[in-house]
């Protein structure tokens, strides 16, 4: 998966979810990688293990300072465990393999 955001939250059920933004590559739509802030900057390449779900989220709007309600599920991803990938930030990451925790 690749980081496409900075640290950053969402909430569900009223509580702040910390996490980052990370899309993959056979996937078209973002994950969400519920996790502390940590070193991970936009653009880096991770493999994560960990449950993955579905919720109903606000979605902080860095720019405006204020959640937009979501109007379709938001994949999370629960971090459980976290790699650097060795690929370099021009790749598009490491592919599906392991980095779901499916």
């Amino acid at each position: 998966m690749q980081i496409t955001s900075e640290h950053t939250e969402i909430a569900v059920s009223s509580s702040k979810v910390p996490g980052y933004w990370a899309r993959q590559e056979t996937y078209d739509q973002g994950f969400f990688l519920s996790m502390p802030a940590g070193e991970l900057r936009s653009g880096d390449v991770v493999i994560v293990t960990g449950p993955v779900a579905s919720a109903m989220a606000a979605v902080f709007d860095d720019e405006t300072r204020i959640y937009q309600k979501g109007v379709r599920p938001t994949p999370i991803v629960v971090v459980w465990r976290i790699i650097r990938s060795d690929h370099s930030r021009s790749d598009k990451g490491p592919g599906a393999e392991g980095s779901q925790g499916r």
